[in-house]
């Protein structure tokens, strides 16, 4: 991990060098390249395995890429994941529009 070396151009993403500066992490060659294939391939599904930064490092780095000034980023994610998100965005982003919409279980009939 200390001998992890930077593979995308921080030129191209200044909003990642400053993501990182401000997380105190470094991006991983494996979440860059996650990132980029989810950016380059809308609709895409990649599995990634429990600690590689799914949460903490690959969702913040699509927002802000996606946060260009011009469009409005909306994330839905499960409620469990939400609350680290929340914290997450407003540490290390600044304040933002939270809304939580939460949908029923049961189907009907199915109860």
């Amino acid at each position: 991990e200390l001998q992890c070396k930077r593979i995308w151009n921080a030129a191209e993403h200044p909003e990642w060098l400053v993501f990182e500066v401000e997380g105190m992490l470094q991006i991983r060659p494996i979440q860059y390249k996650v990132a980029q294939h989810l950016n380059s391939n809308p609709g895409a599904v990649v599995q990634l395995n429990m600690g590689e930064g799914k949460t903490r490092v690959i969702l913040p780095m699509l927002a802000l890429q996606w946060a260009n000034g011009e469009q409005l980023v909306r994330l839905d994610v499960i409620l469990d994941v939400f609350s680290v998100l929340t914290s997450l965005f407003v540490a290390g982003m600044g304040e933002g529009y939270c809304a939580t919409c939460l949908r029923e279980r049961g189907h009907a009939g199915l109860e």
